[in-house]
């Protein structure tokens, strides 16, 4: 009944010591050879009927062979690091910002500073409708204040600068 292995028939496949995450279904799956079966194992998951298949000893592979992809991983870790870190300096940067200078540290931040006048909920520019928790900040918002936002996407900052009362359209504007 498991939905992680029931369409393997409930086989989990090789596992290392310490991925399964309870030493309640661990203890009692490491003592097993191939070919025995457990008692009834109870875990936080539910109850368990443990089979060892096989056993196969770890593989330690030589440095010479992993040595690029450790390399690698650790470019992308030191990379994504990096990036996290920029985004949190200009976080904080912006939200030390003021209405005056907001411009001034965009640019020296090396994001553009783009004024969107006169738009609503349902049509906000793509910069903006993108992000919903962005968009219900800044009708959330008051005048003077700045909204900083980081995602996926990248980064914006919001400057609210007027808000104008909802109100029924003239003839004219209709």
């Amino acid at each position: 009944e498991d939905p992680g292995t029931k369409e393997e028939g409930g086989d989990l496949g090789f596992v290392a010591r310490g991925q399964m995450g309870t030493a309640a279904f661990e203890d009692p799956t490491f003592a097993l050879q191939p070919g025995e079966v457990t008692d009834v194992v109870e875990t936080e998951f539910g109850f368990h009927i443990i089979k060892m298949n096989e056993r196969e000893s770890a593989v330690r592979r030589p440095l010479e062979e992993v040595r690029e992809e450790i390399i690698g991983d650790l470019r992308a870790e030191k990379g994504a690091l990096e990036r996290q870190n920029r985004e949190d300096q200009a976080l904080i940067a912006l939200r030390n910002a003021t209405p005056e200078n907001v411009e001034q540290v965009a640019a020296s931040l090396g994001f553009p500073a783009q004024a969107f006048n006169g738009f609503t909920p349902t049509t906000a520019p793509p910069q903006i409708s993108r992000t919903p928790q962005l968009r219900q900040a800044i009708f959330a918002g008051t005048v003077g204040e700045l909204i900083p936002h980081a995602d996926e996407n990248g980064m914006v900052a919001a400057l609210v600068t007027d808000i104008t009362p909802a109100r029924d359209m003239t003839f004219e504007e209709a």
